[in-house]
Parts: C-alpha cells; sequence; structure tokens
C-alpha cells in the first residue's frame, strides 16, 4: 500500500512538472494577444490578458488545451470549462461560443489547439483494437478530456516541435498522429472512433452539419437535413441533438447569429443588410434573435 501511495504522489509530481513545461512551451508561442498559427499546421495558439465576453466560432475536429488560465463554452445550454487538467475535445465541427473566464496580464489565458484530421481518426481506428464508443445512443460531440499521462507527455513534445519550423515539418505530423491515437485510446475520447463508420450517428450528424456551414442563409427543413444525413426526420432530430445539445433548427439560427456578429464586426453592413446576408427577412426578427443570444441589440453590437 506504501508503494501505491508512493507511486501516486510521484506520478503527480510528474504530471503538474509536464504542465508547467506545456506551459511554457505555449507562452514562448503565443507572445500577443489573440490567436495564431505555428510552424506545424493544424496548431494554433491563442493568449487573452484578460477575460473575454462569449464569442460565436466555428470549433473543428480537435483538442483544445488551456495550458493557463480557463475557457469556457457554451454547448448547447450547457456551460462547459477546461483548464490546465482539463482539456475539450470537439468530435466534429460545432457552433460554440465561448469566452476567457480567467486571465490577466500577470497570468494571461494561454490555449493551445490541435487539429485532427479525420483520415487518421479511420486509419488508427481500422488498423487498432481500440475500443469504440457504442453507436447506440448518439454521443455529444463534446467531451471534457483529462490531461495526464502519455497524452500529456506528447502534448508537451508537440507544443515544442511546433516551435522550430525544421522541427515542426519532420516530428509534428507523427505527433499528431500520436494525439489521436491516445485520444482513442481514453474513455471520454473513443467516441472519435465513430468517425470512422459512416453509418454512424456522428457521421451522419456531420455531413448535416457540413451543409449548414457551407451556406447557413439558406432555408433548411429538418426533412432537408434528414435526406443529407440519409435518415428519417425523427430518428435525425434524435441524433442530431444528442450530438449537438441543440435541436436542428436551433443549431442553424445559432450559426446564423454568429455569422452576423462577425459581420457587424467586420463589416460596414446595415443591419438589415446583414440581417438578409444570414437567411432573416425581417430585421426585427433578427434584433430579437441577436438580442436573446448576446443580450444587446445588433445596433449596439458595434459601439
Amino acid at each position: 500500500m506504501r508503494a501505491q501511495g508512493e507511486l501516486a504522489v510521484s506520478n503527480v509530481r510528474d504530471h503538474a512538472l509536464q504542465r508547467c513545461r506545456l506551459r511554457d512551451a505555449v507562452a514562448a508561442l503565443a507572445v500577443h494577444e489573440g490567436l495564431r498559427p505555428t510552424h506545424l499546421p493544424g496548431v494554433l495558439v491563442y493568449r487573452s490578458d484578460s477575460p473575454t465576453a462569449p464569442v460565436g466560432s466555428e470549433y473543428r475536429l480537435g483538442l483544445c488545451v488551456a495550458v493557463q488560465g480557463r475557457k469556457r463554452v457554451l454547448f448547447g445550454e450547457q456551460h462547459i470549462e477546461f483548464d490546465p487538467m482539463n482539456g475539450l475535445l470537439v468530435g466534429l465541427p460545432l457552433a460554440l461560443q465561448s469566452s476567457v473566464v480567467d486571465a490577466s496580464p500577470h497570468l494571461p489565458c494561454l490555449t493551445m489547439v490541435v487539429g485532427i484530421a479525420p483520415a487518421h481518426v479511420r486509419e488508427i481506428a481500422a488498423r487498432t483494437n481500440i475500443r469504440i464508443a457504442s453507436q447506440d445512443v448518439p454521443t455529444p460531440g463534446l467531451q471534457r478530456i483529462p490531461l495526464d499521462g502519455a497524452l500529456l507527455d506528447v502534448l508537451v513534445r508537440l507544443a515544442t516541435a511546433s516551435a522550430d519550423i525544421t522541427d515542426a515539418h519532420v516530428l509534428g505530423p507523427g505527433l499528431q498522429r500520436e494525439i489521436t491515437y491516445r485520444l482513442l485510446q481514453t474513455d471520454d475520447g473513443a467516441f472519435l472512433g465513430t468517425l470512422a463508420d459512416d453509418a454512424s450517428h456522428a457521421s451522419r450528424v456531420e455531413r448535416a452539419i457540413a451543409h449548414i456551414h457551407d451556406d447557413p442563409a439558406r432555408t433548411l427543413t429538418i426533412s432537408d437535413l434528414a435526406r443529407i444525413a440519409c435518415m428519417s426526420p425523427s430518428s435525425f432530430h434524435h441524433s442530431f441533438k444528442g450530438v449537438t445539445s441543440l435541436t436542428p433548427l436551433q443549431y442553424v439560427k445559432r450559426t446564423r447569429l454568429q455569422v452576423a456578429r462577425t459581420l457587424l464586426f467586420d463589416t460596414t453592413l446595415s443591419t438589415q443588410q446583414v440581417a438578409t446576408h444570414v437567411g432573416y427577412s425581417s430585421a426585427s426578427h433578427f434584433s430579437r434573435d441577436f438580442k436573446a443570444l448576446y443580450g444587446l441589440p445588433p445596433s449596439r453590437c458595434r459601439s
């Protein structure tokens, strides 16, 4: 028993040291505020010196790691936080709102985003005996993943390699594949394996989500999206909500409003023009929906 206790203490110390190394490696990459690329395609770093208001964006398949500070995402109606102890695994493209909840100039929020290639998921799942999550029940497309053990170790090596163009080119692709493998080995990451099966809930819903993001302004019905997913409307509705935590039409609305918010910040289009651009026929309806999501009308968003 004593030996087991000493081993547990040693593991805690090792993990703490690895987290410090990961934080230092990301800090060296994220010297300025904002989202920035590294030398390794698919690996991004983010820095914020203060808490932020919720911002909508499309999250791609990948692992998000807050190596210092905390971030929060809105998944459906559920708030999920990730920090140096727990990463956020995004299993398919999702329209999410995120905010920084713990940051200061002295201790900025530092985040690393590691993209995951669907082809790697399929290849690794096919070549190994990794347990795949049950496909009978839709699995949420967002999971908190404990950062420890082999996964933490490879994240340190990836962040370090991303700082050097040669290391990134030679070592990076193998490290990204290893991260995918380590995630598939975890209990919470096993749902990634469902992406390897085109008939799974996740793969079918993913096809519908891609169609939504391709042109959020187009008129879409449950029947249209169900047909793209090759499912009955009732089964599709159940699966979509199980994976995204939103109904299909709620997801369409949130995607439109996130696109609208970006247009309000990045263009000089009028509120009516933005509303039309994202598929609203009524500016007043658009304003009501926008205020319900963001807490203020679009006319005040720019100010």
